[in-house]
């Protein structure tokens, strides 16, 4: 019900949470350019100054969902993950042609691994009220 970076942030968390293993679908090739949403908001306020029409908002660094994955664990020492290769990767590739918005100015200020951070402890603080989940109303009752 979420998109890969929401989705294996709470999937961490909670197996941070009960030591559980963490699930992912496909094999982890498939590869995205993320964006952090501070660098987005920045971007699309250049946007608005700067260009009309339409524009790609990207980081311009790809990385693969295994990456993701490597990543969050590294952060919460969560080390069990289950590939799950019925479930599909989804596109292999995607990533953006810049060049419209690298015109406005824009550079991405935070590093994926900057950007996941900063995702990742923004959803530990809020967890109680960022998604109203099962397993986090259990938590709160517990």
């Amino acid at each position: 019900h979420s998109h890969v970076i929401p989705s294996l942030v709470r999937k961490f968390f909670e197996a941070q949470q009960t030591g559980a293993a963490v699930m992912v679908w496909g094999d982890g090739s498939a590869e995205r350019d993320f964006c952090f949403s501070e660098d987005a908001a920045r971007a699309l306020y250049l946007i608005m100054q700067h260009q009309t029409g339409a524009v790609n908002l990207g980081s311009g660094e790809v990385a693969s969902i295994a990456q993701i994955v490597r990543l969050l664990s590294k952060m919460t020492g969560v080390q069990d993950i289950i590939w799950d290769h019925d479930k599909p990767n989804g596109q292999s590739h995607r990533s953006y042609d810049l060049s419209r918005l690298a015109r406005c100015g824009f550079t991405a200020h935070y590093s994926l691994a900057e950007g996941l951070q900063k995702t990742y402890d923004w959803y530990v603080k809020n967890a109680l009220t960022a998604r109203k989940n099962s397993f986090i109303h259990q938590l709160s009752e517990s």
